[in-house]
């Protein structure tokens, strides 16, 4: 029977819904250019979509699943959104879902920038997320008010600026001339007069950056370490002069501290120093926060969260760390001008105290690199010996399941013996 009358239509009819469904998928597709503050490409892996327990989509991206790299500048459909794993914290949890080659694929939403012009005045389907690396939320979503604080468009000039080599290079600039000023000190008397003023000057500028790019950028200060951003061996490459400035830093308190007593010939309590800091930290936080609340007439049993308004919170923690600081430095500042008995002593109390600060900052940052490096070294070992122990495996198996091949000898006479006799010739047949 033909039925070449019933087959035309219903595919007439499938053509149709096809491309009523493409046409559906392109108006509801957003343009965004691809913008990676970290390389010059991003990856966008295939990936299944599934839900949780909440009806909430996540993809499921295999530890090896294809992927493709897409240029910076490119244009990209985006046609949904999703929830994923991270491996740069926060910031990649929310995932893009975009049309390329013919196939829906996976990556960060943060990694694409908004192109209003290419959308057709369609809505941003992120303008709700915060990508900032570190912001700081106060309030929950039922608080009378929720305020962040520390925010940062990650693909403006600022965020590219944080993101860059700029503010790292220029630390450790500062440190090695720094430390270099100190050591050629010890052969100059003259020069050590100076050093002993201005190394701790660089010194100091170079730790306030270091806590100021800690602050912007939180979890994200150490990107460069970071195996799935830069790869194994890039990460490797950058964390080698990190951990050495690192061991700089720590150490260069020691070495200030022999240049400070060869000029002035005053031994300098520099351990006492630093207990004093320590001692004040935790009365000292509330002498800072009461003398904050007096200062900006805020009860101390207010409900900061429902009671204060963004401005008299943001006041509170401006007046809260000058005066926190101040509270820090006082021991080490008074035990150093007593001991030194000159104005010298008020610049190495206030390097102690900012020191301190430094100190714990480059050993959280030290903690982090070595954690994601390490972490990274032990998958690619782990990897590795599971390869190597199926290459091993697969190869016993074929050994062994070759059996019935065996080994002879062959005697003076060209007879063929099985192998076991002694001073001949082994052959395989």
């Amino acid at each position: 029977m033909d039925t070449s009358f019933i087959r035309k239509p219903l595919f007439g009819m499938l053509l149709s819904i096809l491309s009523l469904m493409a046409v559906s998928i392109s108006l509801h597709a957003q343009s965004y250019i691809v913008d990676s503050p970290f390389s010059d490409a991003i990856k966008a892996y295939e990936g299944e979509i599934i839900k949780d327990g909440n009806g909430n989509d996540h993809v499921r991206i295999e530890y090896d699943a294809p992927f493709v790299e897409i240029e910076n500048g490119a244009v990209v459909k985006v046609v949904g959104r999703c929830i994923g794993q991270s491996s740069v914290g926060g910031q990649g949890e929310v995932k893009a879902i975009i049309e390329y080659d013919e196939k829906s694929l996976y990556t960060d939403a943060f990694l694409l920038k908004y192109s209003e012009a290419d959308s057709g005045g369609r809505s941003d389907l992120f303008t709700d997320d915060d990508f900032s690396p570190n912001s700081i939320v106060v309030g929950g979503e039922k608080d009378a008010w929720q305020q962040r604080f520390n925010r940062m468009d990650v693909h403006s000039a600022e965020g590219k600026f944080w993101y860059g080599y700029s503010v790292p290079v220029v630390i450790i600039v500062l440190m090695l001339v720094a430390l270099g000023l100190v050591v050629f000190s010890f052969k100059s008397m003259a020069l050590g007069r100076v050093a002993i003023f201005v190394a701790p000057v660089l010194m100091l500028g170079a730790l306030c950056m270091e806590c100021v790019y800690m602050f912007r950028m939180g979890g994200q200060c150490v990107w460069w370490c970071n195996k799935d951003v830069v790869g194994l061996w890039g990460a490797i490459g950058r964390s080698i002069p990190f951990v050495l400035v690192m061991i700089l830093q720590l150490g260069f308190v020691g070495i200030y501290l022999k240049l400070f007593r060869r000029v002035t010939y005053v031994n300098v309590p520099a351990k006492w120093s630093f207990i004093s800091m320590l001692i004040a930290i935790i009365p000292g936080f509330f002498v800072a926060a009461y003398a904050a609340c007096w200062i900006t007439g805020i009860s101390p049993d207010a409900d900061f969260i429902n009671d204060l308004t963004p401005e008299q919170w943001s006041g509170f923690i401006l007046k809260f760390s000058m005066l926190y600081f101040v509270v820090l430095a006082l021991a080490p500042v008074i035990i150093c001008c007593v001991k030194t008995r000159s104005l010298s002593g008020i610049i190495l109390g206030l390097f102690f105290v900012i020191y301190g600060f430094a100190t714990v900052a480059a050993l959280i940052l030290l903690i982090l690199a070595l954690s994601q490096l390490l972490w990274a070294i032990v998958i690619e070992i782990f990897g590795g010996l599971i390869v190597l122990a199926v290459i091993l495996f697969a190869g016993s198996q074929g050994s062994s399941g070759s059996g019935a091949s065996q080994s002879y000898f062959v005697d003076e006479k060209g007879n063929r013996h099985v192998s076991g006799g002694k001073g001949r010739r082994i052959v395989s047949k």
